[in-house]
């Protein structure tokens, strides 16, 4: 399709406003980046294209010309390179390129902002970054000028912008200055640390963790980031915007200056403003327990400094047992104890038994320090909180949560055996534990011990009726025990309990599609990646429902998208030669599956590779690949293929050895009409007509039959029996009336030796 002077050569990617194509401009001789709106998205698509049009920078994609016919259309840049996603999802970025990078960023927004245009959309899928390593700001298709009406939503009801890159105040309808500075502090984030500052279930769970708590600080997830470049990226994170960079060339020079080992403005971040922001962050906590806390963190940091002092104050050190014994209750007695266990809030507490060395040594609160020591990542701190549960389990044996605890830190330090042992104990001193039975059903299920693992799961679901991820787990259970209809009343069951559950909709639409509902499965998996499942295994599922509806560009588009999060995705090579197969594309076909075989050799991807070998007709090549495919594994479709093509290259004992064991493997027409075409080729006669009346036997409902009975009539004119050989070929006429030509000359053949 032609667009003016432009004519499209292939799809770049499409978003919710338009299609993105590399395009050749036949008059200028040279590529651009064609977008095309789609229906309803005008007015943006509109946006878009005057704010580019006013931007001429290096490091902002140049704007050309734009059309209206046959659709409205305009040409920009086309840039050769890889976004800043991609780097990141391939963790190949290194820590000074994506400095230059950022800083290129910056610069090309500070021309925007200087002319009153703001992006309100910078995520690393928006920064490519080309051959010369230079950064380029795309997509001003939500871009706004602060002289335009206020917008809180879009005519479809969404917030403008992409959610997780999204402000506090931008989430609430108001943009300026620092709301692309926010954002480029999330690309920063995401790009150290390998994710973006806020999870959630739900975007509404996400979007009021983005407005009311400050995200985990990035040292916390990689202790060998410099504690400068957090102090830059958590800066541009702060929920209000005045304390945000004031430009992007603040943000410039500051990073700069972090570059080149001089004084920055942002400043770093010390355990004090950790305990400030996790107060603020858990209010309704803090306030269940707030003399403690206050109690806590003052004397944890107080012990630090002037240990030998407060050993001396023995009425403050009172109060202070008093509160922890009496938090450590609230924590055994209350539903905080899963919001405790999250570590942005346990760190100041750590922190605090870390630096005393009367916290770390004392008896009364060895339980709240099991927990906190337990719920670090370190090894040597998990060992810790062991020694703690041991000593409480000595001194009070019916304590069944610290039996349950070390179940939970044994699981976590591999140890399987133990963890199961500890969890058994647990459930007996206290039979209506749920979390201790779900963990002995999942120590059985990963064991294989299917059956036991059943009794336990069923027993969990029923103390805790309303646990999705039971709910969860039972599902998948089932279908380890190819129980497929229980386990899709599972998963409907946690999606009801939980309607935001991905992985919940991943597994229901795998059984949508065996039960042949390929819509609803197309659906599910939808579903599942707009809640965040965005996974090789999800995109490559829903590539795979879109070959089985032979919708090939929406198959490739997935398997692409796959590949993009995984390069080493074996599963969406093999399906992207699988589409090129059916596509008859022979030669990307092979090399699809040449690189799935390269990732891990496997059965299909050989005998598929050697399908499409035998149809190129490099038979050597086929026979090669079925050879290897049966040295994995002796399997039918192989050896009958392998028959195949030994008969068309001649090699008929050959043929004769491989469908004796395909029809050993599995009795089916074609291999008898294989082994019986070879036996044919050889003139043995009688056990030629054999195995032709057992393939006709077997095959007599397929119009592919008539073949048989054509060979049939073949070799009973060759041993003289032409009656026989007349009525076969006739049979064949019965058939295919298109055949009537070549069998009349046949059976005018046959009559004629007969007389």
């Amino acid at each position: 399709m032609k667009y003016g002077n432009y004519t499209i050569e292939e799809e770049l990617g499409r978003g919710g406003m338009g299609i993105v194509y590399k395009a050749y401009d036949a008059h200028l001789r040279r590529h651009v980046a064609l977008k095309v709106v789609t229906e309803g998205s005008l007015e943006r698509f509109e946006r878009e294209y005057r704010a580019l049009a006013q931007l001429q920078h290096p490091n902002i994609v140049t704007f050309y010309e734009y059309g209206m016919l046959p659709k409205p259309f305009f040409a920009m840049e086309y840039v050769v390179g890889e976004t800043l996603e991609k780097k990141i999802a391939e963790k190949s970025l290194e820590r000074s390129k994506l400095i230059d990078f950022i800083i290129d960023v910056c610069e090309g927004l500070q021309e925007a902002h200087n002319k009153n245009i703001f992006h309100r959309d910078i995520k690393p899928a928006n920064i490519i970054i080309d051959t010369k390593n230079r950064a380029k700001i795309m997509d001003f298709g939500i871009a706004k000028s602060n002289v335009d009406e206020e917008e809180k939503l879009s005519k479809t009801g969404y917030m403008v912008g992409t959610l997780l890159y999204m402000s506090p105040e931008q989430i609430a309808g108001e943009f300026s200055t620092q709301t692309d500075i926010y954002s480029l502090g999330v690309c920063i984030y995401e790009a150290i640390t390998g994710r973006t500052p806020y999870q959630g279930t739900s975007q509404i769970n996400i979007a009021y963790a983005i407005q009311n708590q400050d995200p985990i600080r990035p040292r916390e997830f990689n202790t060998s980031i410099s504690p400068y470049l957090e102090a830059i990226c958590m800066k541009c994170l702060a929920r209000a915007p005045k304390k945000r960079y004031k430009s992007m060339r603040q943000l410039a020079r500051d990073l700069k200056n972090f570059k080149e080992q001089k004084p920055i403005i942002a400043k770093r971040i010390t355990y004090l403003d950790q305990m400030k922001s996790t107060v603020k962050n858990n209010k309704s906590l803090f306030t269940l327990i707030g003399v403690f806390i206050v109690f806590l963190l003052t004397f944890g940091l107080y012990f630090a400094v002037k240990e030998q002092k407060l050993r001396e104050i023995n009425s403050e050190l009172h109060v202070l047992n008093q509160a922890m014994n009496k938090f450590t209750q609230n924590i055994l007695s209350s539903d905080y104890q899963d919001l405790f266990a999250r570590r942005e809030i346990t760190t100041p507490l750590y922190e605090a038994f870390k630096q005393s060395s009367y916290l770390k040594n004392a008896e009364e609160h060895i339980f709240l320090r099991g927990v906190v020591y337990g719920n670090r990542p370190d090894k040597k701190d998990k060992e810790q909180a062991l020694r703690d549960f041991k000593k409480i389990i000595k001194k009070y044996p019916e304590t069944f949560v610290a039996y349950r605890n070390i179940g939970v830190l044994y699981q976590q330090l591999g140890e399987e055996k133990k963890a199961l042992f500890y969890f058994e104990k647990a459930r007996k001193l206290n039979p209506q534990d749920a979390k201790s039975t779900y963990a002995v059903a999942m120590r059985l299920f990963r064991s294989k011990q299917h059956e036991e693992s059943l009794k336990n799961f069923l027993h969990a679901v029923e103390l805790s009726p309303r646990n999705a991820q039971y709910r969860y787990e039972l599902g998948l259970l089932y279908n380890a025990l190819n129980k497929q209809k229980k386990a899709f009343a599972s998963f409907e069951k946690a999606i009801d309990l939980q309607p935001h559950f991905a992985a919940a909709y991943r597994e229901r639409a795998i059984l949508f599609f065996r039960f042949n509902q390929l819509d609803k499965a197309i659906a599910d998996l939808n579903r599942a990646i707009s809640l965040g499942l965005r996974k090789a295994d999800t995109y490559c599922d829903l590539g795979s429902l879109y070959l089985e509806k032979k919708q090939y560009d929406a198959a490739q588009l997935n398997c692409q998208k796959a590949i993009e999060l995984d390069v080493t995705h074996v599963r969406s090579y093999y399906t992207m030669g699988l589409v090129h197969q059916r596509l008859k594309k022979y030669t990307k076909a092979v090399k699809y599956y040449s690189k799935s075989i390269e990732l891990e050799p496997q059965i299909f991807s050989y005998l598929n590779r050697g399908n499409v070998y035998r149809d190129l007709e490099q038979y050597s090549k086929a026979v090669d690949d079925y050879i290897k495919a049966i040295s994995i594994k002796s399997y039918y479709p192989a050896h009958a293929n392998l028959a195949a093509v030994y008969n068309i290259i001649g090699l008929y004992e050959k043929a004769i050895e491989q469908a004796t064991v395909a029809i050993r493997l599995q009795s089916k027409y074609e291999e008898y009409y294989q082994r019986g075409l070879a036996y044919h080729k050889l003139r043995m006669y009688n056990k030629s007509i054999k195995d032709y009346d057992k393939a006709i036997e077997l095959g007599s409902a397929l119009p592919a039959v008539s073949k048989v009975y054509d060979k049939r009539g073949d070799v009973y004119f060759a041993i003289g029996d032409h009656r026989r050989a007349i009525d076969n070929w006739q049979k064949v006429v019965a058939l295919i009336p298109a055949t009537r030509p070549e069998m009349v000359k046949k059976i005018a053949k046959a009559r004629q030796r007969r007389k």
